[in-house]
Parts: structure tokens; C-alpha cells; sequence
């Protein structure tokens, strides 16, 4: 079971950091994101 909490960490974390890697790398490039998604309402 710890292992698989471990294993299960890991990935995240790789993810997370992934994500921040690609952030950097777009806001130093200097491209503007296109926003194609829409914010959803609750209620």
C-alpha cells in the first residue's frame, strides 16, 4: 500500500513539474496562450 502511495506521488509530482516547466517556458517565449475555454457556473 506504501508503495503504491509512493509510486503514486511521484507521478504527480513529475506532472507538476511539467506543468510549471511548460508555464516558464511560454511566458519566456513571449507567446500569448490562446484562450479557447470558457469558465463554468455553478447553480
Amino acid at each position: 500500500m506504501i508503495a503504491s502511495y509512493k509510486a503514486s506521488l511521484g507521478d504527480v509530482a513529475a506532472q507538476v513539474l511539467l506543468l510549471q516547466s511548460r508555464d516558464l517556458d511560454l511566458s519566456a517565449s513571449g507567446v500569448k496562450p490562446v484562450r479557447t475555454a470558457q469558465k463554468l457556473r455553478v447553480g
